[in-house]
């Protein structure tokens, strides 16, 4: 060094030591990023989205009336094809009027189930069955059945808790014969009798005692005495 600054040999060795140092520096920073560098592949991810399947359920229809202490058989069939079975469980429910009345939990199985359902000392409007599967990951099916009513145990029943419908005569005009369906809600004794334009009798077809539900009876176009009878009866 002369007169306070650096001689050119000083200062060569001075250039070289920042260098150096510089190329340090860079080496270490680039260090860290050089080794986390690297592939890897991952395998399929299974999703379920498919819903457990609901089918074949069994429960009363027509308008049929229980009495309590009387026992209702429902049944079922429960499959879940999707890689995730349901683990918890489904529901089935009584529902009445559309309020939940009863309740029961079972496990789940594929296949086949049934509740065998003490009828519930109660009056109640009409009722069905509901079941309700969910699996894990959120997939829910809902299924109904049903049409029938409960009442307190010596309670009459009302004389019609349904009124009977009665369908057009098919085929109409007709030769030789027609069919007449009707429906009755109640279990009980039932009446058809074909009128003339009058309202005379002309034919009783049904005076008898039917289960709730749809009936058939067809006509031939003859009055009680085996006559055949002219239009407009």
């Amino acid at each position: 060094m002369k007169d306070g600054k650096p001689t050119m040999r000083e200062k060569s060795r001075i250039e070289i030591g920042w260098i150096g140092y510089g190329l340090i520096t860079i080496l270490v920073a680039a260090g860290p990023a050089a080794a986390g560098i690297g592939t890897a592949t991952s395998g399929p991810v299974a999703v379920d989205t498919v819903p457990p399947v609901l089918s074949g359920l069994s429960a009363p229809t027509g308008g049929a009336t229980f009495i309590s202490p009387a026992t209702i058989v429902f049944a079922w069939n429960l499959q879940d094809y999707s890689p995730a079975l349901l683990l918890e469980g489904h529901r089935a429910d009584v529902l009445a009027s559309g309020e939940v009345l009863a309740s029961h939990d079972l496990a789940f199985l594929n296949g086949q189930h049934t509740w065998n359902w003490p009828v519930a000392a109660a009056v109640s409007g009409a009722c069905r069955l509901r079941v309700t599967a969910r699996d894990k990951y959120g997939n829910q099916t809902v299924a109904e059945a049903g049409d029938f009513r409960i009442l307190l145990p010596g309670t009459a029943a009302p004389p019609s808790l349904r009124a009977p419908l009665l369908a057009a005569p098919a085929p109409n005009p007709f030769n030789p014969q027609t069919d007449l369906a009707f429906e009755i809600g109640v279990a009980g004794r039932a009446r058809l009798a074909i009128h003339d334009a009058a309202g005379r009798l002309v034919r009783t077809l049904v005076d008898a005692s039917l289960p709730a539900g749809r009936h058939v009876r067809a006509w031939d176009g003859r009055d009680d005495a085996g006559r055949r009878v002219s239009g407009g009866a």
